[in-house]
């Protein structure tokens, strides 16, 4: 099992995905922690974000680049894709929601055995997206994880 990082910063805004992680039918990637936060000039703009399955992929998006954290593991199968999306991918069940200010950083780690794990199916995944937001600060987004 390797372990593996990726980041993506792109604009919130209202149902805005900023970074999802698709597997596949042999590959169940572990969120496992992420970080969120804004390096826009300091406003107070509270953002709702929420992380859920996706079904289906977007169109457009960036391809993002799965770094190894042990520099001698083999590359991701997990493919990464950061926002901004031509047509945003099918949301299913959500896993967490969040709401936060512009000033604020917020970290996740899971507790163990609480990972967020993708579903054994082509073109499933789990994403975050800004679901409402008072303005349109840029957000940054790292996300760790397994496969």
């Amino acid at each position: 099992m390797g372990r593996y990082g990726t980041e993506h910063q792109t604009a919130a805004g209202t149902n805005l995905t900023v970074l999802m992680l698709v597997g596949g039918a042999t590959v169940r990637p572990k969120w496992y922690d992420f970080i969120i936060g804004s390096d826009a000039s300091p406003a107070d703009v509270a953002t709702e974000f929420s992380l859920a399955r996706t079904t289906a992929v977007g169109t457009g998006g960036t391809a993002l680049t799965e770094e190894p954290l042990d520099p001698i593991t083999v590359a991701a199968t997990g493919a990464g894709t950061g926002g901004t999306f031509a047509a945003e991918p099918t949301y299913g069940n959500r896993l967490m929601n969040l709401a936060l200010n512009q000033r604020a950083t917020f970290r996740w780690v899971a507790a163990p055995g609480g990972e967020f794990i993708t579903v054994a199916t082509a073109a499933n995944g789990i994403a975050c997206r800004s679901i409402a937001s008072g303005g349109t600060p840029n957000i940054n987004m790292t996300l760790y994880f397994e496969e």
